[in-house]
């Protein structure tokens, strides 16, 4: 897989053009949905610096258009003024065996010229880690003058924006042998670059594939989930700003002193679920978004919200906006479940 992967992608990436017709255009619906949801994003900023980006998600793209969507995201950028975009994965690598529509979500997220993050998906364990990187991560990453660390040979890291002072890290929380997995070296690389923040006056947020906190998990998943305890510590004790060491169940014997660490932060952004679901616990704000992906009823775990919706006609597009000053955060719902399905948190 790997060899045939890294040779479609690196002629498809050389030789990519996107021409927009009437069937990739934006349907009306689209057009639509986004202007009310800027209004309501312009009404809450008033005279507010803000942070702005969208979340696409779980799009198993295999077998189906709904790939489209992110020309949809990306044809309501400069309504937006989007900082960068995020994808968290589960774009449908394993599911696509020609590869056909996963070279469409390439197209797609090419028409964008601005910062792009990826992250790794439990179904993205078809591709390794490097390739996940040399061939997602970095070239897109790379088009803009952000500051950029990915650990070698990985796909986790961080970039820096900053004129707007935010750190995001992109996690790979299929680090490993299993798919709910962060290993030690990524723990340790979160811990050493939170160390390393700048200012205080700066803000932090953690975007990836799969929740760490249980509001994320379906009832029916008995996979084994690795170290997601003490990556649950890390971040309390950043918040806290104190010293910690690592669960004594995941014996991985590590410590940590933020004592004297600077920066506040904002949350944990996430997909995988296929679920639209929050808390704040100890100070951290775990936030999930729904996408694209199915789950019955039986599956959901307590407070776990779905909306109905139909991909051909609508989007369902979490659009994330950060006052870093006043510490705030909304979430606002672009297409399914519009204004019913905003969401406001504080850091």
């Amino acid at each position: 897989m790997g060899k045939i992967f890294l040779a479609f992608v690196t002629s498809f990436i050389s030789l990519l053009i996107f021409s927009c017709d009437k069937e990739d255009s934006e349907p009306f619906e689209v057009h639509n949905e986004a202007n009310k949801t800027w209004y309501r994003l312009n009404d809450w900023r008033g005279n507010d610096d803000v942070i702005v980006f969208p979340i696409i998600t779980d799009l198993h793209s295999g077998g189906n258009d709904k790939y489209k969507q992110i020309s949809y995201v990306i044809q309501t950028s400069s309504l937006f003024n989007f900082d960068f975009i995020a994808n968290l994965g589960d774009l449908g690598i394993d599911e696509d065996k020609t590869n056909t529509l996963f070279k469409e979500v390439l197209a797609r997220h090419e028409e964008y010229n601005k910062l792009t993050i990826f992250c790794k998906g439990n179904h993205e364990d078809v591709i390794s880690d490097s390739e996940f990187s040399n061939y997602l991560q970095k070239p897109f990453l790379n088009k803009s003058a952000s500051i950029i660390n990915i650990y070698p040979n990985s796909a986790f890291g961080h970039c820096d924006i900053e004129d707007d002072k935010i750190r995001i890290f992109f996690l790979n929380t299929s680090d490993g042998s299993n798919s709910y997995r962060y290993n030690k070296t990524q723990l340790q690389y979160v811990i050493d670059n939170l160390l390393t923040i700048p200012n205080d006056d700066w803000c932090v947020v953690f975007l990836a594939h799969w929740c760490p906190n249980p509001i994320g998990r379906w009832n029916t998943l008995n996979g084994s989930k690795t170290n997601y305890k003490t990556f649950m510590k890390i971040l309390e004790s950043y918040v806290s700003k104190k010293k910690e060491v690592s669960d004594t169940s995941e014996n991985i014997n590590m410590s940590w002193d933020f004592s004297n660490v600077r920066g506040h932060l904002v949350g944990y952004l996430c997909g995988d679920s296929h679920f639209d679901n929050q808390i704040r616990e100890n100070g951290v704000n775990y936030i999930i978004t729904q996408g694209y992906g199915t789950i019955s009823d039986s599956e959901k775990p307590q407070g776990a919200i779905t909306t109905p919706f139909d991909y051909n006609k609508q989007m369902l597009v979490d659009v994330v906006a950060i006052k870093r000053l006043k510490r705030e955060m909304k979430i606002f719902r672009l297409g399914a479940g519009g204004s019913q399905r905003d969401r406001e948190f504080y850091f």
